[in-house]
């Protein structure tokens, strides 16, 4: 009979030690320094997939705006965890620029978004519009079906 032994898990939560965190053994370790510039350089990806979503937005094009949209959520997951990573230290003083530019871009591209849904529906109301003046003609140019069948029996 064979008796199973466990093991025991590494930790894989991160930790401080001496200013420097450390994720798990197999990771390297990271300064709060690093923390901030890898938040940068995902801030400024967030930035681009912006972006590209306004010119999908512009363009029409909704399956490359579900791909951004699916990017940025994907995005802002690893944001939180380099945020729970960083000990919750405040990166918003230094990265304020940044993000007042995120800010920005996400207010036009709500506005773009508003238009374009205003435009679409306008759009969708003329043709269903057009849609009843058509069943309206053609009832008013064909005649009842049932009334040619009878007239040949």
């Amino acid at each position: 009979m064979r008796t199973r032994t466990r093991r025991r898990r590494k930790s894989r939560s991160p930790c401080w030690v001496k200013g420097v965190l450390v994720q798990s053994p197999t990771s390297k370790v990271q300064s709060r320094g690093d923390a901030e510039a890898r938040l940068r350089k995902l801030y400024e990806r967030w930035g681009l997939l912006s972006a590209a979503e306004l010119d999908a937005i512009r363009s029409r094009d909704w399956a490359h705006l579900a791909i951004c949209q699916n990017e940025k959520k994907a995005l802002a997951d690893e944001i939180g965890r380099l945020h729970e990573e960083a000990g919750g230290k405040d990166h918003r003083t230094t990265l304020k620029p940044l993000l007042e530019q995120l800010i920005a871009l996400e207010a036009e591209d709500v506005r773009m978004r508003a238009s374009q849904q205003q435009h679409l529906a306008e759009e969708q109301s003329k043709l269903s519009q057009a849609g009843r003046t058509l069943q309206q003609v053609h009832r008013a140019y064909v005649r009842d079906q049932t009334l040619i069948w009878n007239s040949y029996s």
